[in-house]
Parts: C-alpha cells; sequence; structure tokens
C-alpha cells in the first residue's frame, strides 16, 4: 500500500505521523511546503518508508515546486490511497486565504488523484462546522440543510466538502470517507497542544480576567457567552490521528461520513465548570444570552482580549452530532471519554495558557 498525504505538518497530521512510523510494511509520500520539509526531514530520516516531496495545494500539479518528477510519478503510479488533512483553520484569515487553502486546494488535490491510476481510497479531513447554524440533530448523512455559516472558515470547509461528495459520485470506483471531527484539542495522556486556538482563546482570557479582577469570587459565579444545553464536540488529537488510521483500514464501497467526536462531551456550562475547579477556582457559569445589546458588547470585548468574533456564534450553536456509523464499526467504548482526559487536558492548558509557561 502506498500513501499519498497532505498536512503531515499541522497539529493533526504531526500527530497521525506518530502512527505512521511504525507502519513499516507500508510506503507513505508526504507532500510538504519549504518551512517544513526541512524540519521533517531531519525528523524522518531513519525511516525509509515514508518519502517527503516538496510542493504546494495551490496549483494542479501538487509537485510544481519540485524540479525533477521522474522519480515522484514513478511512486505515485503506486498510490492506492490518498488522506487529505491540510487545511487552514483560522478566524482571523481573510476569505480570499481560507478559500485558496480550503477549497482550490481541496479542489487541486481531487484533481490530481485522478491522475493516481491505482487509488482505491480517499480519506478527507472535514469538520463538524459545516453544519453551520443548524438546529437539531446532524447525522453523518446530512450536508445541505439550508444552514448558514458565521464565519468564512466555516463556509470554506463547507465548499470542500462539496467538492469531495461530487468527486465521489464521479469515481464510483474509489472508497471515499469523509471524516468529520469535532473542536481538536490536546493529547488525551499529555494534554499537550500546539497553539492557543479555539477553546484555548478562552481559558487564557477567563483566567486572566479572574486573576486581575479578584472580587468576582466573591459572586461565586461567572457570566459568560453560551448556549445553556449546547453539547462542546471536542476531541482529543491522538484519538483524531487512531480514527484516520482504524478508518483507512475499512473497506466499502462508495461514500461514508463520519462524526470524530469524544464520548460523554460534557455540556458547555459543565466544560467551563470543569476547567474553574481544576484552576482552584470552583464557580458557577452563568449563561449569557444571545440578544443583541449583549451580543454586540461582546463582540467588542472579544477583541479587548485578541479573541476572534466569529467564535460567538460557536457558542451559542444548537447542534446535535449523531455518532451512528463511527461507533457501529468500532463500538463507542473505542473513542476518547471525556471524563478520562479531562483532567491532564485542563492541567495542560492551565500550564500553557494561565501561567504561560512552556514546556
Amino acid at each position: 500500500m502506498t500513501t499519498l498525504l497532505t498536512g503531515a505538518s499541522g497539529f493533526l497530521g504531526g500527530k497521525y505521523l506518530e502512527i505512521i512510523k511504525e507502519q513499516i510494511d507500508e510506503e507513505y509520500i508526504l507532500l510538504l511546503r519549504d518551512r517544513s520539509f526541512d524540519r521533517l526531514s531531519v525528523e524522518l530520516e531513519d525511516y525509509p518508508h515514508i518519502h517527503l516531496v516538496r510542493g504546494g495545494l495551490q496549483h494542479p500539479d501538487l509537485f510544481v515546486e519540485t524540479h525533477d518528477k521522474s522519480e515522484i510519478f514513478e511512486k505515485l503510479k503506486l498510490v492506492d490511497t490518498v488522506i487529505h488533512l491540510a487545511a487552514l483553520y483560522d478566524f482571523n484569515a481573510t476569505k480570499e486565504r481560507l478559500y485558496k487553502n480550503n477549497v482550490i486546494g481541496t479542489q487541486n488535490v481531487l484533481f490530481f488523484s485522478e491522475y493516481c491510476p491505482n487509488i482505491k481510497k480517499f480519506i478527507y479531513a472535514s469538520t463538524i462546522a459545516i453544519s453551520g447554524d443548524f438546529e437539531g440533530p446532524f447525522s453523518e448523512d446530512d450536508f445541505d440543510l439550508s444552514q448558514s455559516f458565521p464565519n468564512p472558515y466555516a463556509k470554506t470547509k463547507f465548499e470542500a466538502e462539496g467538492l469531495v461528495r461530487k468527486w465521489a459520485k464521479k469515481n464510483i470506483g474509489v472508497q471515499v470517507d469523509i471524516l468529520r471531527f469535532g473542536v481538536i484539542v490536546g493529547d488525551s495522556l499529555t494534554g499537550k497542544f500546539d497553539k492557543s486556538d479555539g477553546p484555548y482563546y478562552f481559558f487564557k482570557n477567563i483566567g486572566n480576567l479572574l486573576n486581575k479582577v479578584p472580587h468576582l469570587s466573591l459572586l461565586n459565579f461567572v457570566p459568560f457567552p453560551f448556549e445553556g444545553k449546547a453539547i462542546f464536540p471536542l476531541v482529543p488529537v491522538d484519538f483524531a490521528a487512531k480514527a484516520i488510521h482504524e478508518i483507512g483500514q475499512l473497506n466499502h464501497s462508495g461514500l461514508k461520513c463520519f462524526h470524530i467526536i469524544a464520548k460523554n462531551a460534557p455540556r458547555m456550562e459543565n466544560f467551563l465548570e470543569d476547567f474553574l475547579r481544576e484552576m482552584g477556582r470552583p464557580m458557577k457559569v452563568v449563561a449569557l444570552p444571545p440578544i443583541g445589546p449583549i451580543k454586540s458588547f461582546l463582540g467588542k470585548s472579544l477583541r479587548v482580549f485578541n479573541i476572534p468574533e466569529a467564535l460567538v456564534d460557536y457558542l451559542y450553536f444548537k447542534t446535535k452530532f449523531i455518532n451512528r456509523y463511527y461507533d457501529q464499526e468500532f463500538g463507542e467504548n473505542s473513542r476518547a471519554d471525556y471524563a478520562s482526559f479531562n483532567h491532564v487536558f485542563f492541567k495542560e492548558a492551565i500550564i500553557k495558557c494561565v501561567k504561560g509557561e512552556r514546556r
């Protein structure tokens, strides 16, 4: 088996690399930008089954940056699996940049995959954000339910998944797996994460707020913007990487979609209160409703803390994600359980986000 992999230099891709290092009976071709190529060349020099090539997703010829393509094209004749993990996840990025990376990039990978004569599987990393502002149960079979999107990131990932779905209908002989990941957080065993985005934005600033305004502790509660009954659909990065590997071993026909979310994912209220408890500041969290004046004030306040305003909308979503297909294939108990990893997750978040320590 020979796999072409994009996104190996990212947070999820880096964790998936730890798995494929051990798959010595399989060949991997990693498509890397210049700044990642040199670093991973050193890290992977003792893994002869992993081959690195320079390239980028912005051109239909993914290997446009490589001068000698003859050896690469010989290897590509053997490619039977394409795993597309690369994407731009940045709420501060422009619409144009997100579209170029997430939509055009995916389009180019799909275009290139058609020139791999032996391709049998295509695995695409999507996100639960494609559900947009939909309210109610959202299954793996659901896609376009006339939802709208609060930010360009969610919109471009929706469009990219749409391209994969159209490609699957055209290439009916290829097994296509779409993995919609929840909010990817630190490793379930160590809590380690690579950058302070997503929920880590809030950890840092809630901690700063409580430290700078000690009188808040006298209230025994903290007001915060979120939907009171919302479930926080998080997933540890190591479990997400394991899911890629497990689903890559499946054999089925056509297209199948999976929601990759932790078991017993907490309500937003419980999630925030668990964090405060780990901080040693046990307090009740009170939901602020998304009415006009409050939402406008929240947007301005978040800008002061350098938190993307788009995150406010996510806190008020009322989507309930269904995990039917992953549980059918692997069993519910194979999913990471929130209760088993939340302590190390919060502990590492407090060390790096609140205390500002580096490890």
